[in-house]
């Protein structure tokens, strides 16, 4: 075959390729072209019915169906399900570690849970949260917490939760505080409502020693702090000392994260009037307007505060304290302050009958500042002032009894004035004597009397003689009047027309006076008395049951309902008067040095510091992490 027929033949076969390719594509277009058409007609089908009308049925139905996809679109984001979603992947630093300190039955600790559940809702994978609780161990090495054993078996069931139900416990404790008083008995069904299925393994806990070893353990860091007060918040462990709402601790979350996180984008500028504090000079206030809000500032108004001071009184330096709050409280405080020594401070003194120092006069304009409210049922008529209630004790009028100078030019100094008769400085020292001061359902009172157990028991064979006073007012009706709201409600009033007070009210007044009446009848019955009323609770106890058929109710009654039972608190509350004592518990030692202490230790170090040489001062002897100034005032 010579080349030319060869490139023919190639020629020829091209041809018919090309041929075969275009009549594929012919075929494929003509194939596209169909399914076009079919999809046409069902579309046209499912649009039309068989007599070729408009199927307005079918047409509303798809404009339902997607009128119910965005609605419910809509609500879900309105619930927060999307930015919850947006928010669950957007955190990838460093935890915020959030310790509480709390106690389970205290209803400020109850509500500081509470404010964490809604922190958490929004900004729970930020935080390491921890729930620590402030318990004691007694002499005896038990549990002991301020509400009570309700309150110890409280904090002991929770635990036991977030051991054996760590992704539920949190929402346990949030149902069982919407009944507070009823913890721990309402754990088992709140345990259910959240949907815990290890209820075996928490009772079992609960009831059993692994509790007890769990709320040891965890008491160990509010201990190792000192934490007291319920609720305490450390957060990246520093003192949180800030407000505790919801937005304050969110707020200052935010500060601890170091970039942008989305949920703090949602605070708001301000919730109450306090956040408002950028211009520290002026009156911040926040206002709201739909779901905005931002704060204004405004110049305040001008307070004028008289501050008439004794330079002789080594106890009122606390007055430039008071003088800090107020300035929070008044921006345009205006402070004049003036020594009693002066010819000044004396006419002051004298023309507006003061009596104690220091003392702080406020013009009459203090009403039309902003801050008149938070200090208004504090304020007393004094003359052209009005005075500010703030428990000053220091009489610049009597001679003071420890300065080597004769005070009232009577020519008496010190301890030679009558005006020292009363005072401490001045009382005879009575060896192993030991006093204590409180109000009989005072919780730190109670405390440090149940503490007396250990400490008599460790001074059994030394001799001491211990005395328990107690700390209340008695009133005319004259002098009852003048009294503000709170004041007023702090006491009851007697078959003799006199109201009686004390700080817990008018049933504690009544345990006071039915502690003295047991005292004068049955001395040797007092403490056992005492500590069989600590351990009922004073308020709901049955105080005939400590009797106990060796004391005569009658005889106690009578005396509680009589005139000398009033006779016995109005002279033993004076004890306390006159010692310028008004903080449960305190004591004085040998009667004459006064000290401070809660649990048994800090009680006998007290004691033997003035009392050497007795071989039961080298016992240890049990403590806690209470704060020794720790006290009702």
């Amino acid at each position: 075959m010579d080349n030319n027929e060869e490139q023919n033949n190639l020629e020829e076969l091209k041809e018919k390729d090309t041929n075969k390719n275009e009549n594929n594509i012919s075929s494929k277009e003509e194939t596209e072209e169909i399914k076009e058409n079919l999809k046409s007609n069902k579309i046209k089908d499912f649009f039309t019915k068989s007599n070729n009308k408009i199927n307005f049925e079918r047409i509303f139905l798809i404009f339902s169906s997607l009128g119910f996809l965005v609605f419910l679109f809509l609500y879900l984001n309105t619930v927060g399900l999307f930015s919850n979603i947006s928010i669950a992947s957007s955190y990838n630093g460093e935890k915020v570690k959030v310790d509480l300190y709390a106690m389970s039955q205290c209803p400020y600790g109850v509500e500081a849970m509470n404010t964490m559940d809604s922190v958490l809702d929004s900004m729970g994978e930020v935080i390491d949260y921890n729930i620590n609780y402030i318990v004691n161990l007694d002499d005896t090495g038990n549990l002991t917490s301020l509400h009570g054993d309700p309150e110890v078996k409280g904090n002991i069931v929770e635990l036991c939760a977030k051991e054996y139900a760590p992704d539920k416990y949190l929402d346990m404790i949030s149902c069982m505080n919407e009944s507070y008083s009823e913890i721990p008995d309402n754990w088992r069904d709140c345990a259910a409502e959240s949907f815990i299925t290890s209820l075996d393994q928490i009772k079992t806990c609960y009831e059993g020693e692994e509790g007890e070893e769990l709320l040891k353990e965890n008491m160990k860091k509010a201990n190792e702090l000192q934490v007291a007060a319920s609720p305490t918040f450390y957060i990246n462990d520093e003192k949180y000392q800030s407000a505790r709402d919801e937005v304050s601790i969110k707020r200052f979350l935010c500060s601890q994260i170091d970039y942008d996180y989305k949920a703090c984008f949602d605070i708001p500028a301000c919730v109450v009037d306090s956040d408002c504090v950028e211009e520290a000079d002026k009156i911040g206030k926040c206002i709201t307007e739909g779901d905005e809000s931002y704060c204004e500032y405004y110049d305040p108004e001008t307070i004028d505060l008289t501050i008439l001071n004794d330079e002789r009184c080594e106890d009122c330096a606390f007055a430039d304290q008071v003088v800090a709050s107020l300035s929070q409280i008044f921006k345009g405080l205006n402070i004049e302050k003036i020594d009693y020594n002066t010819e000044e401070g004396k006419k002051i003194y004298e023309e507006n009958d003061l009596e104690f120092l220091p003392s702080f006069l406020f013009a009459e304009n203090v009403k039309g500042g902003e801050g008149y409210q938070n200090v208004q049922n504090y304020l007393y008529e004094k003359g052209e002032y009005l005075e500010l209630a703030v428990g000053s004790e220091f009489n610049p009028s009597l001679e003071i009894c420890d300065n080597s100078k004769d005070d009232t030019g009577n020519g008496l100094v010190d301890c030679l004035d009558p005006d020292c008769s009363s005072a401490l400085v001045c009382r005879q020292e009575i060896a192993k004597n030991l006093d204590v001061f409180v109000m009989s359902d005072c919780p730190y009172g109670t405390q440090a009397l149940d503490a007396l157990k250990e400490v008599n028991e460790n001074f059994k064979d030394d001799n001491i003689n211990i005395n328990v006073n107690y700390i209340g007012d008695h009133y005319t009706e004259e002098e009852f009047n003048n009294l503000n709201d709170i004041a007023k409600g702090m006491c009851e009033q007697r078959s003799n027309d006199k109201y009686y007070c004390s700080l817990h009210g008018g049933y504690e007044v009544e345990e006071d006076i039915r502690s003295l009446c047991v005292n004068n009848y049955y001395p040797d019955k007092f403490l056992e008395y005492t500590w069989c009323r600590i351990d009922q609770g004073i308020k709901d106890g049955d105080y005939a049951e400590c009797f106990n058929g060796r004391m005569d109710v009658a005889t106690i009654d009578n005396c509680v309902s009589s005139s000398e039972g009033t006779y016995l608190f109005e002279q033993n509350t004076q004890i306390a008067k006159d010692l310028n004592i008004g903080a449960s518990p305190t004591w004085v030692v040998n009667n004459k040095y006064e000290e401070s202490g809660v649990d048994a230790n800090a009680i006998k170090q007290a004691f033997c510091k003035y009392n050497l040489n007795i071989e039961a001062c080298e016992n240890e002897l049990s403590s806690t992490a209470t704060s020794a100034d720790a006290s009702c005032s």
